[in-house]
């Protein structure tokens, strides 16, 4: 089984294992009762948490327990761990504070639940880290060509997804690559991958040798072959701007068209922008108090942006910074004297995003999709970033695939690199690839 399945579904499984077996020892300790159900409510308890236990599935996924493809810290695991366990707390207890009815009110037993799975989950995390990059899992993999993308992949990728390279062709080599053999001769080549159980091959193809995937024509190799544009994306969650064309964006084109999934999403933003606003009404009176209060200007802060097929719209956003004429400057990386103190707090809580909730009912944007860039600056990046326009093919959104995957843009280049994200999106969008989105943005509000 590949070992990406086997984590995805496996672990998941793992953690309600995990979930149910720490529910017991805290029942089995707290009633001094071993038996299968410890306690004269453990039927109770085992029923209700049923429902607690799926949103705490929910919030270790947002919180990247399942994500194995970059290696992290025990610091950053440690503090993902206590924000899962003061999430996981507060939910079950507003889920028992809600449920009237229900016949037992665990405050005790619910924090010690969730303290002892949290320490469970914490080293499951560690040995399932251990063992997605354990050797006997390494896949070994063969390179023909080499190029820049094929060097970063390399350089950052390969390692932590488990792969090694084993054995590359390049011709005018003269030294290892990266610890493999290269060879200059494809039957060296050939027959290093059927030697040295090579799992697949990666075609970096070089400029001048686009015949260069044929070698393997006759040569009673099956193992499997793939072109560097969809290895790159498969490992980086990025297409490579460099690898692709316009006949690239014609293949994908009609899968941005799809009827089901645009009316479903469209339907979805309407819905929950409605719930949204709702809230948003209730908390306006105090953000307008604060804005107006601790600085002089505007409340909104509106800018021209650029949407789908490059409609140009309004962009609402609480205004967090004093008003001056460099405000629309092109680059304000350095903008922290500049920000009121309403906006630090706003900016903080992300509610300075909120009246873009009026953006998706308006149909200016989605709740996922490429975030939608400033006017002046989109133009500019239409003359420096190779095939820009092609984001406009899908609307834009309040967060996004980039947003989660990369800082904020403060240079072309950066921009550049983001674009690769939003290609990423364009080509992969789905319901559940923009649920997936959504609950990974929950971690930008803790950071």
């Amino acid at each position: 089984m590949n070992k990406k399945i086997l984590l995805n579904f496996v672990l998941p499984l793992a953690d309600i294992v995990l979930m149910y077996a720490a529910l017991f020892l805290v029942l089995a300790f707290r009633y001094g009762d071993f038996s299968v159900f410890p306690g004269p409510q453990s039927r109770e308890f085992f029923f209700h948490f049923i429902i607690i236990h799926a949103v705490w599935l929910v919030l270790l996924y947002a919180f990247d327990f399942y994500d194995f493809s970059r290696p992290k810290g025990f610091v950053l695991l440690g503090k993902n761990a206590a924000l899962f366990a003061l999430l996981a707390f507060s939910t079950g207890a507003v889920y028992f504070y809600l449920n009237l009815h229900s016949l037992i009110a665990p405050k005790r037993i619910l924090f010690g639940d969730v303290c002892l799975f949290s320490l469970f989950v914490f080293a499951r995390v560690v040995l399932a880290s251990r063992f997605a990059v354990s050797r006997r899992l390494e896949k070994r993999i063969a390179v023909a060509g080499w190029c820049p993308e094929m060097e970063e992949l390399a350089r950052k990728y390969l390692l932590p997804a488990g792969y090694k390279i084993v054995a590359v062709f390049r011709p005018n080599a003269l030294e290892k690559i990266c610890g493999a053999d290269v060879f200059v001769r494809e039957s060296d080549f050939i027959g290093a991958v059927r030697d040295r159980r090579i799992g697949m091959v990666v075609f970096a193809t070089p400029a001048g040798r686009a015949d260069l995937p044929e070698m393997f024509s006759g040569a009673g190799i099956n193992t499997k072959v793939i072109g560097l544009p969809s290895f790159y994306e498969e490992l980086t969650g990025k297409v490579p701007l460099n690898l692709i064309d316009k006949l690239w964006f014609m293949e994908i084109a009609p899968f941005t068209l799809r009827k089901n999934y645009v009316n479903a999403k469209r339907i979805f933003d309407i819905f929950f922008a409605a719930i949204g606003l709702v809230f948003a009404v209730i908390i306006f009176p105090f953000v307008y108090l604060a804005i107006k209060v601790d600085s002089p200007g505007p409340v909104l802060y509106v800018q021209k942006r650029k949407g789908k097929n490059g409609k140009v719209f309004n962009f609402y956003k609480f205004r967090s910074m004093y008003a001056s004429d460099n405000q629309y400057s092109v680059w304000r990386v350095n903008d922290d004297e500049q920000i009121t103190r309403a906006g630090k707090m706003l900016r903080k809580t992300h509610i300075d995003e909120f009246p873009q909730l009026i953006n998706i009912l308006r149909g200016d944007i989605s709740f996922v999709g490429p975030r939608p860039e400033w006017e002046k600056l989109a133009v500019d990046y239409e003359k420096k970033i190779p095939l820009y326009r092609y984001r406009y093919l899908v609307r834009p959104g309040f967060t996004g695939w980039a947003q989660i995957n990369y800082k904020a843009s403060a240079s072309v280049d950066e921009a550049r690199e983001k674009f690769e994200y939003d290609l990423y999106y364009i080509k992969n969008r789905s319901f559940l690839l923009d649920i997936s989105i959504l609950l990974k943005t929950a971690q930008l509000f803790f950071r």
